[in-house]
């Protein structure tokens, strides 16, 4: 599933959907194109904290799960 296919899913149907990490993607970019923020990356990572090894560095081919429902107060920038 593309990035861009996520954007078209039917979030009043789906809470969350699954993505494979590709070579060259960050959690900012993920955030950027699925919530159109970049700075709610955090939302996927604290989804996926027991997973990802290295917020820098996401392997290709890893399966992440992105949350499509979230709330203003889980948009906050911070440092790992």
């Amino acid at each position: 599933q593309d990035i861009e296919e996520l954007q078209q899913i039917d979030r009043s149907k789906y809470k969350k959907t699954v993505y494979r990490v590709k070579w060259g993607d960050s959690l900012y970019e993920i955030a950027s194109k699925v919530f159109r923020d970049g700075k709610r990356w955090t939302v996927i990572y604290d989804s996926n904290k027991n997973e990802i090894k290295n917020v820098k560095d996401l392997p290709a081919g890893q399966v992440i799960i992105i949350p499509l429902t979230v709330s203003q107060s889980d948009s906050f920038k911070r440092d790992i």
